[in-house]
């Protein structure tokens, strides 16, 4: 799936800071997080796929005080793996638990570096 134009727009400061964050995840950032050991980033993105699964079963279910945590949560993990533009998605979500549109796009970013990160891990 297609980056929206926005999306591409508003990261090309931070593409210039870190390389590879025209995929979901940056693996540059990963490999440094990991101190380059490929099994152990296997290993992270393994469970970060199991996290991504569970919070976005019970982010879509979630009030607006669970959604917010969720979202925080989401935020902090997505950031240490290198998934930047959902880290962005969650913090957005996190300010502004009710807006159904930031919601969509977290969702829907979720999910591509879920099957980016499982395609990785396996």
């Amino acid at each position: 799936m297609a980056r929206p134009a926005a999306a591409q727009t508003s990261h090309s400061a931070a593409e210039r800071v870190r390389p590879s964050t025209g995929r979901p995840i940056d693996l540059v950032h990963l490999a440094n997080q990991t101190f380059g050991d490929r099994l152990l980033e296997r290993e992270i993105l393994a469970l970060f796929c199991v996290q991504l699964s569970t919070l976005r079963a019970r982010m879509e279910i979630a009030g607006p005080a669970e959604r917010l945590s969720l979202a925080h949560a989401l935020k902090g993990s997505s950031r240490n793996v290198g998934a930047f533009v959902l880290a962005e998605r969650a913090e957005t979500v996190e300010l502004l638990p009710l807006h159904e549109p930031a919601m969509t796009a977290l969702l829907e970013e979720l999910d591509e570096v879920r099957a980016f990160a499982d395609r990785l891990a396996h």
